[in-house]
């Protein structure tokens, strides 16, 4: 027997989220080499050396956040909704704009310049990954919106494992 198109969309959102993860992770990476001691370091090599690491982490984690921006979209389609092309669009945006901060890290000559990008960079990156997953993660009907400051904006996210049983997807 072949696979279904609900199989077809499953494989996609599993996919997806994969992606969505080891964007995370990269992004983790990234953040963790924008600490590196090195890079306030008095040596030029030395510090030199730091930036060219936080660099590269910073720009793997831009290219998987693209990359998980691409298949998040794709997962989504299915369902035809209005608000995972909005979530789409800022996702873009924000991940434009953070190659735009590592354009302008490569221009940069002095250290707390280059400094100052990366880490815009960075923020730009996670906002992107948060509008990202938004296209496969939707808030679970009737869960009440966070109170108090203990609570993370995405605890009451749910998984939405197949985006088939929505009306015309049949």
């Amino acid at each position: 027997m072949g696979a279904t198109v609900g199989d077809e969309v499953d494989r996609r959102v599993m996919d997806a989220a994969e992606a969505l993860v080891a964007a995370f992770d990269a992004l983790r990476e990234a953040r963790l080499a924008l600490d590196d001691p090195r890079l306030s370091s008095g040596h030029d090599t030395q510090r030199g050396q730091g930036f060219s690491q936080a660099t590269n982490r910073v720009e793997s984690a831009a290219r998987r956040a693209e990359e998980a921006l691409r298949k998040c979209t794709v997962a989504a389609a299915a369902g035809r909704s209005p608000a995972a092309f909005a979530a789409y669009r800022l996702g873009d945006s924000r991940l434009a704009a953070a190659r735009g901060e590592l354009r302008g890290a490569a221009r940069e000559n002095e250290a707390s310049g280059k400094a100052a990008h990366l880490s815009i960079a960075v923020v730009l990156i996670e906002q992107g990954l948060d509008a990202t997953k938004d296209l496969i993660f939707v808030p679970e009907p009737g869960a009440a919106a966070p109170r108090g400051g203990n609570e993370r904006p995405d605890e009451h996210a749910v998984f939405i494992p197949s985006l088939t049983n929505r009306p015309g997807s049949e």
